[in-house]
């Protein structure tokens, strides 16, 4: 069964200022975003796609939270893990030393599955000094197939018909606030290009309540697409196009839904 990674935290390609100033000039290098990522940290930190989000009472399982380092010199990471109905029987190692740009390495969790049958343990896995974490939602029990793909409603703000230009497109924004959920197996991992999602609240792996996130940008950057995917590998996306869309004349918002 594919899960695929979740990624939290992710290294940004950073623009120059004479490429973000180049692009700026080119009507015809109008495109995805013109924010830069802030924060970025010496490492990412993902979720393994050979982890088990769900078991009945008394197995066995194991989750593996897969660390990278980015970074170009040696970095040493502890971990830390904890849950909801105590599951958690062991975490290895406890910290580790990685060498620059290493392959990716995994920190297995172990659980002993107790529990009534559909019932939810939300694991948290940190990573320190750098902090970031993960939460995941496992489920007691069996998932059940699931071959629908999650939805994705979202709401614009916005009119960028007439800043089109490379004069007048960065004097105006447009928004858009995205509603994503999968009811059946739950959201794996939300993804978006440009990676400048802002979360309204913490995304837990697995969780089947609506997440929304926000993204906001100028004019001169007017496409954006979203990427949601479930446990079951089962995909949804959608690209949006601030030119081709605009506030109602009744200042109402443009409400969109695909599921």
């Amino acid at each position: 069964m594919p899960k695929p990674l979740a990624i939290v935290n992710q290294i940004s390609e950073i623009k120059t200022n004479d490429e973000q100033n180049q692009s700026k000039n080119k009507a015809s290098d109008k495109s995805w975003s013109d924010e830069l990522m802030v924060g970025a940290k010496s490492f990412r930190l993902e979720l393994s796609p050979y982890s088990v989000l769900s078991g009945v009472s008394g197995e066995t399982v194991k989750l593996y939270f897969r660390v990278v380092n980015t970074n170009w010199t040696p970095m040493e990471y502890s971990f830390n893990c904890y849950d909801q109905m105590g599951l958690i029987r062991s975490v290895l190692p406890t910290s580790i030393i990685l060498p620059p740009n290493s392959p990716p390495f995994d920190v297995m969790v172990v659980l002993e599955v107790i529990g009534p049958e559909g019932s939810t343990d939300q694991i948290t896995f940190s990573v320190h000094p750098e902090f970031a974490e993960i939460k995941v939602n496992f489920y007691i029990g069996k998932l059940t197939g699931d071959t629908t793909r999650p939805t994705i409603d979202y709401i614009f703000n916005g009119d960028c018909r007439f800043a089109d230009t490379p004069h007048t497109c960065a004097s105006e924004k447009w928004n858009v606030e995205v509603t994503i959920q999968d009811e059946n197996s739950g959201l794996a991992m939300i993804s978006s290009i440009p990676n400048n999602l802002r979360f309204r609240s913490e995304f837990s792996i697995g969780t089947k309540e609506p997440v929304i996130v926000y993204y906001t940008a100028t004019c001169c950057f007017p496409k954006f697409e979203i990427i949601a995917t479930d446990l079951r590998g089962n995909t949804q996306k959608k690209t949006i196009d601030a030119e081709k869309r605009k506030y109602n004349n009744n200042n109402t918002k443009f409400i969109h839904s695909i599921g």
